[in-house]
């Protein structure tokens, strides 16, 4: 998909790993390899609709080599990368705190294996900081879609990964993805008799062109099966579905975003009958980044049995809030409560449409209160009252009518420059007429969280505040 374009020829680089001598001469009997690829922002029928060849190689085992269970069930934390990978990869702890995980990378350092990590951004994973130590390999492209060194000059307009021309997210007339499979191959080749876990973060998915992923579904399959002669323990997934765009704000869209894909592939002479039989009745069952974290914590064959590790550990381990998907079965009854998930948040609850005079005027506060919090210390912003807002629709919680959710327009706003304000990351953009809307959740302390609305600020400079 990629081409020389704008007089540039491509350029001759590779990635490889260079095994270090003091861990690739180890001598005690290597535990079973580890692949985890994640797929950012991927909800498990969008990985069905726009990567078949990569389904089909899972749906005919890896050659027959493997047992491969997807997980029909598996639901998300919440919509972004932030609400789920620090469970993923770390544990359960408050969502803010990273003190006081115990991260998969640490747990296979402690047992002997030899860690990698590559992505296309680094920074994307939500814990690029918090694994890097526990890495002895990383593939690390760290600023917004570009690699910080090898590909310095390759930086800024040119890789516009929102760009629904592929050729835009090419690097030295390649996709990023390219190099991220050939480093892991390196890596896996590099250390034959060793015990090895290599992460992938991609995040072609997270693009509202998902035709983006056509070109890793051409080639992940292929990889799948080229890594597969390693005999890794192979888990592929997605941290949530697509969070933004028309798609997402449609029924099928809200529980699409929830229903993260989750494939667990097995070498068949790994697993005993039990375990076969406890992943395919828990492939039917409710389960959560709690569940996975647990299971390949404490996967047999590699980390084993919890007495291996510190007392503390192993305490902290055994009483977490997953369950092993390799031993446990999971009840089919089992509740989003249960699951440890909010109840706005999960499958097994949806959006039910009521008339737009049940938003109380309290509610519209709520919201207005809500918004005006997020952008509190901006003094470039506006204040919102709640009489500049106008509710476009209403909707309760299937499971609890107390729960509910209202959509929100500005008066009278034209157009001109509004400011969204995610997480310091500020992008100004000229606003069309009637399009200034923003989701509001009321009546939430039910969901553990407080009233949420996404940062948005006018600016005070702005024409369109006169008309308000």
């Amino acid at each position: 998909q990629c081409s020389s374009g704008r007089g540039r020829r491509p350029y001759n680089i590779h990635t490889r790993v260079l095994p270090r001598g003091n861990m690739a001469m180890r001598t005690t009997p290597p535990a079973t390899p580890l692949l985890i690829v994640l797929l950012d922002a991927t909800s498990r029928s969008m990985f069905h609709r726009l990567m078949p060849r990569t389904a089909r190689v899972l749906q005919a085992e890896l050659g027959g080599r493997y047992d491969v269970v997807e997980f029909f069930r598996f639901n998300a934390l919440g919509g972004n990368t932030r609400h789920n990978t620090p469970f993923l990869f770390g544990g359960a702890g408050t969502r803010g705190d990273v003190t006081n995980r115990l991260w998969l990378q640490q747990l296979m350092q402690k047992m002997g294996y030899v860690n990698a990590v590559a992505s296309d951004h680094f920074k994307a994973t939500a814990v690029a900081h918090e694994l890097e130590p526990y890495c002895h390999h990383v593939l690390a492209f760290r600023e917004m879609f570009a690699p910080s060194k090898a590909f310095r000059n390759e930086a800024g307009d040119r890789f516009n990964f929102v760009s629904p021309d592929l050729k835009d997210h090419c690097l030295g007339g390649r996709l990023p993805f390219t190099y991220v499979f050939e480093y892991m191959r390196s890596f896996f080749s590099a250390y034959p008799n060793t015990s090895r876990f290599g992460y992938i973060h991609l995040n072609d998915g997270h693009n509202e062109n998902p035709w983006s992923l056509e070109p890793l579904d051409a080639e992940l399959g292929l990889f799948l099966e080229d890594m597969a002669r390693h005999d890794p323990a192979i888990v592929l997934l997605a941290d949530h579905g697509l969070p933004y765009g028309y798609w997402s704000l449609t029924p099928t869209g809200e529980q699409e975003v929830k229903n993260s894909l989750l494939v667990m592939a097995f070498p068949k002479a790994r697993l005993s009958a039990s375990q076969t039989a406890a992943l395919r009745h828990n492939s039917q069952a409710l389960v959560t980044p709690h569940d996975v974290y647990r299971t390949i914590a404490t996967m047999p064959g590699s980390l084993g049995d919890l007495m291996a590790y510190p007392q503390s550990w192993a305490r902290r381990l055994a009483y977490g809030p997953g369950l092993d998907l390799l031993s446990d079965q999971v009840s089919h009854r089992r509740s989003c409560e249960q699951a440890r998930l909010r109840p706005d948040f999960c499958l097994c609850n949806y959006w039910r449409e009521l008339p737009i005079a049940q938003a109380t005027k309290q509610q519209i506060a709520a919201a207005a209160a809500a918004m005006n919090r997020q952008t509190l210390g901006y003094t470039q912003c506006i204040q919102f009252e709640p009489h500049q807002l106008l509710v476009t629709t209403a909707h309760a919680l299937s499971s609890d009518p107390e729960i509910m959710r209202v959509t929100l327009q500005l008066k009278g706003f034209a157009e001109g420059p509004v400011l969204f304000i995610v997480d310091a990351l500020w992008l100004v953009r000229g606003t069309p007429p009637g399009l200034v809307r923003r989701t509001a959740y009321v009546n939430q302390t039910k969901c553990g969280a407080p009233p949420f609305v996404e940062p948005l600020c006018v600016c005070r400079d702005s024409d369109a505040v006169q008309r308000m």
